[in-house]
């Protein structure tokens, strides 16, 4: 059941987000994590998923030609839910939000490369 679930297009794109906005909202400082930024970043990851996933099923005919595309619609995703769920850390009024975004997309293109071999979880 478990593996089932680790398989999906969701969990895989819940746990892109979710690890790249978590470490985003401390700007990298692991020890400064709370229990209220696991919350926020778990909301964000659900929320980049489910948009990543519905929008790959609306548009990904259109992508199929281009490898990267899940990594491009999951960071663009990532930026819209961050962008919804809690204020910037840093810089701009968007600028974590971006950051978290190209981060998830980063991270989501290596797996795309790497023939997802090594996937996290």
């Amino acid at each position: 059941m478990i593996e089932k679930i680790k398989n999906t297009e969701f969990y895989k794109n819940w746990l892109q987000a979710f690890s790249i906005c978590y470490a985003m909202m401390v700007q990298g400082d692991l020890s400064a994590l709370t229990f209220t930024h696991f919350w926020k970043a778990n909301v964000t990851g659900l929320i980049a998923a489910t948009i990543a996933v519905l929008s790959k099923k609306h548009w990904y005919q259109e992508f199929k030609k281009f490898k990267y595309s899940p990594a491009i619609i999951l960071g663009v995703c990532t930026f819209v839910a961050d962008l919804l769920v809690h204020p910037t850390h840093f810089y701009q009024w968007y600028s974590e939000a971006l950051a978290t975004g190209i981060g998830a997309g980063l991270l989501s293109a290596f797996f795309i490369y790497k023939g997802e071999k090594n996937e996290l979880g």
